[in-house]
């Protein structure tokens, strides 16, 4: 339908503005095809390229979504777990501080030395020396 040198300019223009809605949707990953790309092809083989690198970005997108869930579900997990051996064992106000602390992104490794503290410490008192200290 605008095949053919006389639609050229519109077809630039159109694949212009779907590049800029991929982009605008954020940290998105969706690669469109170049003009080049589409260059010479039937208006139907054009909706099909475009229609299967959606697809893709689609399917890779839910992927990522669900990696970064299972990520957060246990690093979650790991934050609820600390404050629970640090309630249970040197009460409510050590447990208190502990979550103050774990607010913003801990590492693993910052889970486990909070892990060893928790362990190590005999005292509360000891405890929220070494978590502020």
């Amino acid at each position: 339908m605008f095949a053919g040198p006389a639609h050229e300019r519109f077809r630039r223009a159109m694949l212009a503005w779907a590049q800029e809605v991929a982009h605008g949707i954020g940290d998105s990953e969706l690669r469109l095809p170049s003009f080049e790309e589409l260059e010479g092809m039937e208006e139907q083989q054009m909706a099909n390229v475009l229609a299967d690198r959606y697809k893709q970005w689609v399917a890779d997108s839910r992927d990522k979504g669900r990696v970064e869930g299972r990520v957060e579900g246990r690093e979650e997990g790991q934050r609820e777990l600390l404050e629970a051996l640090a309630t249970r064992r040197f009460g409510a106000d050590a447990a208190q501080r502990l979550s103050a602390t774990l607010n913003g992104s801990a590492s693993r490794e910052a889970f486990a030395e909070l892990g060893d503290l928790i362990i190590r410490c005999e005292t509360a008192e000891e405890f929220v020396e070494e978590l502020e200290g």
